[in-house]
């Protein structure tokens, strides 16, 4: 087989050449992405969610006493547990 051989100059050349191709479809593909999402209708998240609502259902969380063994095993916050909700809540 007869390969000629690139120079060090040349393999950058060609490294840069695939960069920017590869740059350029990613660029097209965001543009078209763009142009499907604004025609669709869809909005940036910032106006989809009321951050008055978002505040009110964060407060809802219980806080997090868990120490650190049930952190790791995935235990659940107590107060939103199946065992919390049988033994006090009722409904």
């Amino acid at each position: 087989m007869n390969r000629k051989k690139l120079t060090n100059e040349r393999r950058a050349e060609l490294v840069v050449e695939r960069r920017k191709a590869r740059q350029t479809a990613q660029l097209a593909m965001n543009r078209q992405m763009s142009a499907n999402k604004a025609a669709a209708g869809v909005t940036f998240l910032h106006g989809r969610v009321d951050e008055t609502v978002a505040a009110a259902r964060l407060a809802e969380i219980p806080p997090d006493t868990r120490d650190l063994t049930q952190r790791v095993c995935g235990d659940p916050i107590f107060e939103r547990s199946a065992l919390y909700k049988r033994l006090f809540q009722t409904g």
